[in-house]
């Protein structure tokens, strides 16, 4: 008498082809790793843009400016945190910012991840990249990704084609940001970021 086993496969909702670094693939270039479980169907952005996502760590500073202009636009955010969700100005509040807490207190495990689970990583700084945004440059260059630093105390004008083309030749589709924790460079990093996004939408309709 022959016994038949069946053998039953759960499957996740969304699984996507792992990479060699142990992330999985979006189409295009993606790189973005499924932990982050980004909802892209909460993109209401009328943005023409092959940005899907933008993530940071949070901070205050240029990373909490990078995601206040995601959610201005309707683009969803997300990100890793260090545990307890600490920031300068007070725990970073679980439901306007869904970032993911990572294991431990430390910050360069969030800047690990955060350049892990990104297909490239731009950092909005005053000049020089140093502290949190070093480590995201080093891990990222380690992992192969792309990064690009845009310099706020020197003429921006030139550094917003530039930032569009690495974008769109890389093609990112989930953008982290880094840069200084410094409250002062909120809203220089803010107007960058704000007037990059409405500069992406032309330049990628002129390209379709």
């Amino acid at each position: 008498m022959r016994t038949l086993f069946i053998l039953f496969f759960t499957l996740p909702l969304i699984a996507a082809p792992k990479t060699g670094d142990g992330g999985s693939s979006l189409k295009g270039g993606g790189f973005c790793n499924a932990s982050l479980l980004f909802d892209f169907t909460a993109n209401t952005t009328k943005l023409k843009i092959p940005l899907k996502a933008i993530i940071s760590g949070g901070q205050t500073g240029a990373d909490r400016a990078a995601i206040d202009v995601a959610l201005e636009f309707g683009i969803p955010i997300s990100g890793w945190i260090p545990k307890g969700r600490p920031a300068f100005d007070g725990p970073l509040d679980p439901k306007k910012y869904p970032l993911k807490e990572t294991e431990s207190s430390g910050w360069e495990e969030r800047s690990k991840l955060n350049a892990k689970d990104s297909d490239g990583s731009l950092a909005v700084t005053w000049g020089g990249v140093t502290g949190g945004t070093g480590w995201t440059q080093e891990f990222a260059e380690k992992l192969g990704r792309p990064f690009m630093v845009v310099k706020l105390h020197e003429d921006v004008e030139p550094q917003y084609q530039k930032v569009i083309d690495w974008i769109l030749e890389s093609k990112l589709e989930v953008l982290n940001v880094a840069g200084p924790s410094d409250p002062k460079i909120y809203e220089p990093a803010s107007n960058f970021m704000r007037e990059l996004l409405k500069r992406l939408d032309k330049a990628s309709l002129k390209r379709k």
